[in-house]
């Protein structure tokens, strides 16, 4: 298949980042007024957070050659665009939540929690989107 790389960049970051929301979920449920008071599980989430970002690098390059394919219809530009730009966007908030969830801030699992399931949903659009049309 045509987009072998793109789909296989986007189920890695799947992949990853289901886990990074599993253990900043994890995170979170230790969490009491802002503050999440394991330490351990911090740890795990700011691990996994960071585990993402090569994942998205891969993403964003493979979505880049993607998108110089002039046969790509105006949705399919569309999808990889959003995935693109949505894997550039968890990547960056990945980055600045790590040093508030190594803080055991609260708030730093839920941004985790809320980027990378957004990716997930983009990256999901864009393999379903290729999968169809090619």
């Amino acid at each position: 298949m045509k987009y072998d790389n793109l789909i296989a960049a986007c189920n890695y970051c799947i992949l990853l980042c289901k886990s990074a929301v599993e253990n900043c979920r994890d995170c979170q449920s230790q969490c009491n007024n802002n503050i999440c008071e394991n330490k351990n599980k911090a740890e795990d989430c700011a691990v996994s957070a960071q585990n993402t970002v090569d994942a998205f690098q891969s993403c964003i390059h493979e979505c880049n050659i993607a998108l110089e394919d002039k046969s790509l219809n105006e949705h399919e530009k569309q999808v990889i665009t959003k995935c693109k730009d949505t894997c550039k966007e968890t990547m960056d908030r990945s980055e600045q939540s790590i040093e508030k969830i190594l803080d055991q801030d609260a708030e730093g699992c839920l941004w985790a929690i809320d980027n990378f399931n957004s990716c997930i949903m983009a990256c999901d659009e864009t393999i379903e989107t290729l999968s169809k049309n090619k």
